[in-house]
């Protein structure tokens, strides 16, 4: 009888023993799971970070063509500004010469005009 629950009390720690194995075996395959998921998962987000960041660099290759794009539509502007001034300046400067050179054909006229008043007086006296 002795021998019998000796036996069993065996069995039963034998048992116990299989079945924390057996616990600890499905520990370790949910465990194994888990991080092959979780590997998995980081992959996947690197993956979308890696997409990001390369969205991010094209982004900003874009913008820095689209600056100097910008830049040089702003020298070609200024360009044209400077250009626009010095032909106003000529046309001024022209203006000017135009103004002064009437002012003496008017001067010149008023003077001549002047000149045949007298002659015209003088003749009108003569006769």
């Amino acid at each position: 009888e002795f021998s019998t629950i000796e036996h069993n009390e065996a069995l039963e720690k034998s048992m116990r023993i299989k079945t924390s194995n057996a616990d600890s075996m499905v520990q370790n395959k949910k465990s194994t799971s888990n991080n092959f998921e979780m590997k998995r998962n980081i992959t996947a987000f690197r993956a979308y970070i890696e997409t990001i960041l390369e969205g991010y660099i094209e982004s900003e290759k874009s913008l820095k063509m689209s600056l100097k794009v910008l830049n040089a539509r702003l020298a070609i502007a200024e360009d044209t500004a400077n250009s626009v001034k010095l032909q106003a300046d000529i046309d001024t400067e022209k203006t000017k010469i135009l103004e002064a050179t009437i002012r003496s054909e008017l001067s010149r006229v008023k003077m001549r005009l002047k000149s045949y008043r007298r002659l015209s007086c003088k003749t009108r006296r003569e006769t």
